[in-house]
Protein backbone atom coordinates (compact mmCIF):
# COMPACT_ATOMS: atom_id res chain seq x y z
CA UNK A 1 0.00 0.00 0.00
CA UNK A 2 2.92 2.25 0.45
CA UNK A 3 4.76 1.88 -2.14
CA UNK A 4 1.01 2.24 -3.69
CA UNK A 5 1.23 5.60 -2.68
CA UNK A 6 5.18 6.58 -4.03
CA UNK A 7 3.98 5.88 -7.06
CA UNK A 8 0.91 8.08 -7.42
CA UNK A 9 2.50 10.67 -5.81
CA UNK A 10 5.49 10.57 -8.62
CA UNK A 11 3.13 9.95 -11.08
CA UNK A 12 1.48 13.19 -9.47
CA UNK A 13 4.74 15.30 -9.42
CA UNK A 14 5.41 14.24 -13.01
CA UNK A 15 2.44 15.43 -14.61
CA UNK A 16 2.98 18.95 -12.79
CA UNK A 17 6.36 19.16 -14.54
CA UNK A 18 4.71 18.52 -17.65
CA UNK A 19 1.60 20.04 -17.77
CA UNK A 20 1.52 24.30 -17.64
CA UNK A 21 0.17 25.87 -14.50
CA UNK A 22 -2.47 27.71 -16.55
CA UNK A 23 -3.76 24.27 -18.52
CA UNK A 24 -7.14 24.26 -17.35
CA UNK A 25 -7.31 28.39 -17.35
CA UNK A 26 -6.92 28.68 -21.30
CA UNK A 27 -8.52 26.93 -23.90
CA UNK A 28 -6.40 24.38 -26.15
CA UNK A 29 -6.70 26.91 -29.13
CA UNK A 30 -4.96 29.51 -27.21
CA UNK A 31 -2.26 26.90 -26.14
CA UNK A 32 -1.39 26.11 -29.73
CA UNK A 33 -1.02 29.40 -31.07
CA UNK A 34 1.48 29.86 -27.60
CA UNK A 35 3.28 27.11 -28.99
CA UNK A 36 3.50 28.46 -32.29
CA UNK A 37 4.46 31.34 -31.13
CA UNK A 38 7.26 29.50 -29.41
CA UNK A 39 7.99 28.07 -32.44
CA UNK A 40 8.22 31.20 -35.15
CA UNK A 41 10.40 32.54 -32.05
CA UNK A 42 13.11 29.72 -31.98
CA UNK A 43 12.83 29.18 -35.83
CA UNK A 44 13.18 32.67 -37.00
CA UNK A 45 15.22 31.48 -40.42
CA UNK A 46 12.35 29.05 -41.43
CA UNK A 47 9.03 29.40 -43.23
CA UNK A 48 6.15 27.94 -41.29
CA UNK A 49 3.04 27.24 -42.67
CA UNK A 50 0.14 25.92 -40.78
CA UNK A 51 -3.18 24.85 -41.67
CA UNK A 52 -6.76 24.55 -40.25
CA UNK A 53 -7.31 23.08 -36.36
CA UNK A 54 -8.52 19.79 -36.15
CA UNK A 55 -10.56 18.25 -33.53
CA UNK A 56 -10.47 14.40 -32.89
CA UNK A 57 -11.53 12.98 -29.75
CA UNK A 58 -10.02 14.50 -26.62
CA UNK A 59 -7.17 15.87 -28.62
CA UNK A 60 -6.68 19.01 -30.30
CA UNK A 61 -3.88 19.47 -33.61
CA UNK A 62 -2.81 22.44 -35.80
CA UNK A 63 -0.70 20.91 -38.36
CA UNK A 64 2.75 22.90 -39.30
CA UNK A 65 4.99 22.51 -41.88
CA UNK A 66 8.76 24.29 -41.57
CA UNK A 67 10.31 24.80 -44.21
CA UNK A 68 14.27 25.99 -44.60
CA UNK A 69 17.65 25.21 -45.69
CA UNK A 70 21.28 24.17 -44.67
CA UNK A 71 23.90 26.04 -46.69
CA UNK A 72 27.04 24.18 -47.46
CA UNK A 73 29.14 27.53 -46.87
CA UNK A 74 27.77 27.22 -43.25
CA UNK A 75 26.75 23.86 -42.87
CA UNK A 76 28.34 23.28 -39.55
CA UNK A 77 26.42 26.15 -37.93
CA UNK A 78 23.31 25.45 -39.82
CA UNK A 79 23.62 21.64 -39.38
CA UNK A 80 23.89 21.91 -35.50
CA UNK A 81 20.99 24.33 -35.71
CA UNK A 82 19.05 22.45 -37.60
CA UNK A 83 19.60 19.65 -34.99
CA UNK A 84 18.72 21.14 -32.22
CA UNK A 85 15.46 22.70 -33.48
CA UNK A 86 14.53 18.56 -34.19
CA UNK A 87 15.12 18.56 -30.79
CA UNK A 88 13.97 21.70 -29.48
CA UNK A 89 10.56 20.01 -31.24
CA UNK A 90 10.86 16.83 -29.51
CA UNK A 91 11.18 18.21 -26.36
CA UNK A 92 8.10 20.70 -26.74
CA UNK A 93 5.70 19.80 -23.12
CA UNK A 94 2.00 21.05 -24.14
CA UNK A 95 1.39 21.75 -26.89
CA UNK A 96 3.20 18.41 -28.06
CA UNK A 97 4.63 18.71 -31.37
CA UNK A 98 4.37 15.24 -33.43
CA UNK A 99 6.71 15.29 -36.21
CA UNK A 100 4.63 13.26 -39.26
CA UNK A 101 8.03 13.42 -41.10
CA UNK A 102 11.11 15.10 -42.40
CA UNK A 103 12.16 15.43 -45.91
CA UNK A 104 15.75 16.81 -46.94
CA UNK A 105 16.80 17.87 -50.92
CA UNK A 106 19.95 18.91 -52.02
CA UNK A 107 20.40 21.69 -54.65
CA UNK A 108 20.93 21.33 -57.92
CA UNK A 109 24.43 22.75 -57.81
CA UNK A 110 24.98 21.41 -54.06
CA UNK A 111 25.12 24.97 -52.06
CA UNK A 112 22.28 24.34 -49.90
CA UNK A 113 20.45 21.13 -49.13
CA UNK A 114 16.22 22.39 -48.64
CA UNK A 115 14.43 20.83 -45.56
CA UNK A 116 10.77 20.58 -44.40
CA UNK A 117 9.50 19.14 -41.54
CA UNK A 118 5.78 18.01 -41.36
CA UNK A 119 3.98 17.42 -38.33
CA UNK A 120 1.63 19.25 -36.10
CA UNK A 121 0.98 20.69 -32.52
CA UNK A 122 -1.11 18.74 -30.09
CA UNK A 123 -2.53 19.44 -27.06
CA UNK A 124 -5.58 17.58 -24.95
CA UNK A 125 -8.52 19.46 -24.88
CA UNK A 126 -9.60 21.05 -21.43
CA UNK A 127 -12.83 20.19 -19.46
CA UNK A 128 -14.51 23.00 -20.47
CA UNK A 129 -13.62 22.03 -24.05
CA UNK A 130 -14.99 18.46 -23.46
CA UNK A 131 -18.76 19.64 -22.46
Amino acid sequence: MKDAQVDMEKTIADLKAIVPSDFASRTPEEHIFIGLDELKFRMKNAEIVVTNMEYKDDEVSLPVTIKSSISRKAAGKDYASFINDIGYLQSMGFPFFYIGGISMVQSQDRASVSYEIKGALKTLKTAEGRQ
